[in-house]
């Protein structure tokens, strides 16, 4: 991410993919994520995984919640670079699913 190696887990991998597929279908990248009470976790853990390849440093400016269940990354779709045919090799059934809706070729790159 922006020339930066960073190691994400698949459950916070995943949920970055929901992320760009949502960005990539338009809508202005919002998704509706309802998340049983407690599980909130899961967005704070994919921010601070991301948090040192963001040039703000600020993980909360980059995945945003309208307060009403929506969420998105905020960036510009064509800031999103991603190898899908990695991806649709990935061992998680998830992810591989997730790949293949995705557009065209894929390695991801954030400003």
């Amino acid at each position: 991410m922006n020339g930066v190696k960073i190691k994400v887990p698949d459950a916070s991998f995943e949920l970055l993919l929901e992320f760009v597929v949502a960005l990539k279908e338009g809508h202005g990248g919002w998704m509706t994520k309802v998340v049983d009470a407690g599980k909130y976790p899961i967005f704070d853990h994919l921010r601070k995984a991301l948090i040192v390849g963001l040039s703000e440093k600020d993980g909360l400016k980059f995945i945003e919640n309208d307060g009403a269940k929506h969420y998105r990354i905020s960036t510009h779709p064509d800031f999103v670079t991603y190898n899908r045919d990695n991806l649709l090799r990935h061992p998680d059934a998830p992810i591989r699913a997730l790949a293949g809706s995705l557009p065209g070729r894929l390695s991801l790159r954030f400003p």
